[in-house]
């Protein structure tokens, strides 16, 4: 007869997520040159996403993302990209998840011909192994318009890799790509430099062609307090 008042709810989990990341790797062809020139790179990455909708096996974002690139030895590559996305995630079964996400992006590149949008969709599948690992593999397809229409191009994409946990709320992903797609290809000629200098903007015989590039990367994820993980729950995404 005289139970105890019910205890007030908890605060539910914020709808925001934020974070950042800090990594790099090796290109085997950052400016598509018909003699092809590697470098290895470093990036950086920020985030601020809202949830739409949420439910036991779902959850939809928005999301509002920075990216910048700056290649050793092919300054023309380097670029800076603000990008508005939509993410939907499925869960199926207790380790696997799905997700698909379609986005828009301004592109700000060393060599000012290559400015422009590109828009693009790509899927991801992640299982969980165990608690603290878990297998990717994903595929996409981007176009990119550019300032100077021969920069123009579309992409597809495959990548592999690994995610594991370091810490609390951070992760570490290790990923293989290779990409395919029609672009324009130029003779590895220059004609001055970008902002940065260096090999300058490929000019001189163009033709259309399939391109190939396998890349290696490593970067580590760090979630910011405040912030919400999409499937929190479930460990990585």
């Amino acid at each position: 007869a005289l139970a105890a008042e019910p205890e007030l709810p908890l605060e539910p989990p914020s709808p925001w997520e934020l974070g950042t990341a800090l990594g790099g790797g090796w290109d085997s062809n950052p400016l598509s040159a018909t003699t092809p020139v590697e470098s290895w790179f470093g990036a950086a990455r920020a985030w601020v996403a809202r949830e739409l909708h949420s439910s036991a096996g779902d959850v939809v974002w928005v999301e509002v993302r920075y990216d910048g690139t700056r290649f050793d030895d092919t300054p023309d590559a380097d670029l800076d990209r603000p990008e508005l996305s939509f993410e939907w995630g499925h869960r199926l079964g207790e380790s696997l998840t799905r997700r698909t996400m379609a986005s828009g992006a301004l592109r700000f590149a060393g060599d000012s011909a290559r400015d422009g949008w590109d828009a693009g969709a790509r899927a991801l599948a992640r299982l969980r192994l165990g608690t603290r690992a878990a297998l990717r593999v994903g595929a996409g397809y981007v176009y990119r318009d550019a300032s100077e229409a021969a920069f123009d191009a579309s992409t597809g994409r495959l990548e592999a890799g690994v995610d594991l946990t370091l810490w609390r709320d951070a992760i570490a992903t290790a990923r293989y790509t290779l990409e395919a797609g029609t672009n324009t290809l130029y003779a590895t000629s220059s004609e001055g430099g970008g902002y940065r200098g260096g090999t300058g903007s490929m000019r001189g015989t163009a033709r259309a062609a399939t391109l190939t590039a396998q890349g290696l990367s490593a970067d580590v994820q760090q979630d910011l307090p405040g912030g919400r993980r999409r499937f929190h729950q479930d460990g990585p995404t």
